[in-house]
């Protein structure tokens, strides 16, 4: 019986022991894998390089000054507005007469512009219904790409014709000659807005 009563009290000990190890066996594995975790997010050190940069857009203005080449400038950007040359400049005309005038255009951009040919409109008494209208011509037509500060003088010829029609005859006209500039940003080659 002593035989017996050993054997039935054995297999609960070996069970008790079997399921200790085996419970000590998963905790420990599972602190194992809870150390490689945070070894593995403690090693993640961060640092940042942040990137600024200024900017800025820039003017444009376009004047123009019919005194001299210092000025004084005048936007005139508007007909209203327009620059009028001295009042006998182009008066008194009378058939196979040639009258100048010169007059200056200043880039006072804070950028290049290009300055195409510009649009020139007659009115009586340099062009009407009749025919023999007066020429208009330019020293310089297009002006071209200007750098910011660059002033561009042009002399504008008037020339009537030796057989003027009578029809312009005592004509007077405030707007006579309109001579219209407009200058286009061009994109500079350098930071300091010299011309491409």
């Amino acid at each position: 019986m002593d035989t017996t009563t050993e054997g039935a009290a054995a297999p609960p000990t070996n069970r008790r022991r079997r399921r200790k190890g085996v419970a000590v066996r998963f905790g420990l594995a599972g602190l194992a894998l809870l150390g490689i975790g945070a070894a593995a997010t403690s090693a993640n050190w961060t640092n940042d390089a942040w990137f600024n940069a200024s900017s800025s857009s820039a003017s444009v203005l376009l004047d123009g000054s019919a005194a001299s080449a210092t000025g004084p400038w005048s936007a005139a950007d508007t007909d209203a507005t327009g620059i009028t040359f001295a009042g006998t400049t182009f008066s008194l005309l009378v058939p196979g007469q040639t009258r100048t005038a010169t007059y200056w255009v200043k880039n006072s951009s804070s950028t290049c512009l290009n300055v195409p040919a510009p649009t020139i409109t007659k009115a009586e008494p340099l062009a009407g219904v009749g025919a023999n209208d007066a020429s208009v011509t330019l020293s310089t037509s297009a002006i071209g790409n200007m750098a910011a500060g660059a002033v561009q003088a042009v002399t504008v010829t008037v020339t009537t014709p030796t057989t003027w029609s009578t029809t312009h005859q005592n004509q007077t006209s405030a707007t006579a000659l309109k001579i219209a500039y407009t200058g286009t940003t061009v994109a500079a080659s350098t930071s300091t807005g010299a011309c491409a």
